[in-house]
């Protein structure tokens, strides 16, 4: 099995994580804004058990 990855997607990875380096880790760096690109806090903000996400009262909205 050949897991080769064409070499238009190997460019655009490469270009996406110049991107990212560029653009996005000094906002990711700023201030205090790690703790929204923090994945792990997903959990506390996320109503998992009802569905939904949390707003910001804590109430419940979003339902899917």
């Amino acid at each position: 099995m050949d897991f080769a990855l064409p070499a238009d997607l190997v460019a655009y990875l490469a270009e996406l994580d110049q991107f990212i380096a560029r653009e996005i880790k000094p906002i990711e760096e700023a201030d205090d804004n790690i703790r929204f690109f923090d994945h792990r806090r997903e959990w506390a903000r996320t109503d998992f058990e009802n569905g939904g996400l949390r707003g910001i009262s804590g109430k419940r909205c979003c339902a899917g």
